[in-house]
């Protein structure tokens, strides 16, 4: 099953209280990778929100932002936090960390580009997910799989070929 994007699934997170979503918090410096993991996510069935798949908002109006990330937040299970060093010049993140901190759960994805010992003091006690293999774990958790989660796709996963988060992700971590 296809997980859906923001418009649908804040809606089903709304009605469904066993429906997983997982709000996708980034720099927008590093708006391609976060797009490549939201597509990833919907490709395993998992809902998301993510903001460049809410045509609601106005990112010139810093109360339309606001608004969009409560929203989002609000109808989500999960943070799903996007590390790389631009995300730790972010404002808006912290803000989403803080927001949702003792009513989410909240998983700081390490991208490639960016060490361990970097990453914020407030994120330190997150789940850190550091590559590939941690995120299909993470994803087999959160989907109820009790084998480890490989996205469905023909051309996809074995030991020779690619993965789909290769370029931004660590391999087998």
């Amino acid at each position: 099953m296809q997980g859906l994007n923001y418009k649908s699934s804040l809606f089903e997170c709304l009605y469904k209280k066993d429906t997983q979503c997982v709000f996708i918090s980034h720099k927008k410096e590093d708006s391609a990778a976060a797009k490549k993991i939201a597509d990833y996510l919907m490709n395993a069935g998992v809902n998301v929100y993510f903001d460049e798949y809410d045509d609601t908002l106005d990112l010139t109006d810093p109360y339309s932002v606001v608004r969009g990330i409560k929203n989002g937040l609000n109808h989500s299970t999960h943070l799903l936090v996007l590390l790389s060093p631009e995300a730790l010049k972010s404002k808006w993140i912290p803000w989403e960390v803080g927001y949702a901190y003792d009513l989410k759960t909240i998983i700081s994805l390490t991208l490639k580009t960016i060490a361990e010992w970097e990453l914020p003091e407030y994120l330190k006690i997150t789940k850190i997910i550091k590559g590939t293999t941690s995120l299909n774990q993470f994803l087999s958790e959160l989907i109820g799989c009790t084998e480890p989660f490989l996205i469905k796709e023909s051309r996809l996963i074995s030991a020779i070929k690619s993965h789909p988060l290769d370029d931004i992700l660590v391999w087998n971590k």
